[in-house]
C-alpha cells in the first residue's frame, strides 16, 4: 500500500509516517531502503524524537505491542503502555 502512495505523490514522507495505519506499515516499508530515502529519515525522526522523552520502559513497551498496534506510528510512540 505504501509503494503507491509514495508513487502518487499525495503526501510527503512525514505525512505518511504521521497517517498511515496500521504503525508497523512503515516501520516494515522501510527495512532495506536507503539510509537517505525520505520515508526512513521520517521514520527514523519521529522515533528519535520520542525516544528521547520516554520514560523508562520505552523501548519493550513499544515492542510488545508494534505488531498489533492498529494506530499511527506517532500515536503508538506516544501511548507505548
Amino acid at each position: 500500500m505504501i509503494p503507491p502512495i509514495r508513487e502518487a505523490g499525495v503526501l510527503a514522507d512525514e505525512e505518511l509516517v504521521a497517517t498511515f495505519r496500521p504503525a508497523m506499515g512503515p516501520v516494515q516499508h522501510v527495512v532495506g531502503l536507503a539510509e537517505d530515502d525520505g520515508l526512513r529519515v521520517a521514520c527514523a525522526l519521529t522515533v528519535e524524537r520520542a525516544a528521547r522523552e520516554a520514560p523508562a520502559g520505552f523501548w519493550p513497551a513499544v515492542l510488545r505491542r508494534l505488531l498489533s498496534f492498529k494506530g499511527t506510528l506517532p500515536e503508538l510512540l506516544a501511548h507505548p503502555d
